[in-house]
């Protein structure tokens, strides 16, 4: 965990988009109510959607709107 949070600290703006790839029925409400302590945006897919993570991942962001 302590690996992890260095991790996480070191590299806070290295990404544009986070894709969570869970089953857990929980997991995306709460990715939801984090998403707003994450830089950039964060969706959570289902592992029978990894593809469409893939995908979204790879996509260019939509430039912010002024």
């Amino acid at each position: 965990m302590k690996a992890d949070s260095a991790f996480r600290a070191r590299h806070a703006s290295s990404f544009e988009r986070v894709a969570v790839v869970s089953d857990e029925d929980w997991m995306r409400p709460a990715l939801g109510a984090l998403s707003v302590l994450l830089p950039g945006e964060a969706k959570g897919f289902r592992v029978s959607d990894l593809a469409d993570a893939k995908a979204w991942l790879a996509e260019q962001p939509e430039p912010a709107s002024v």
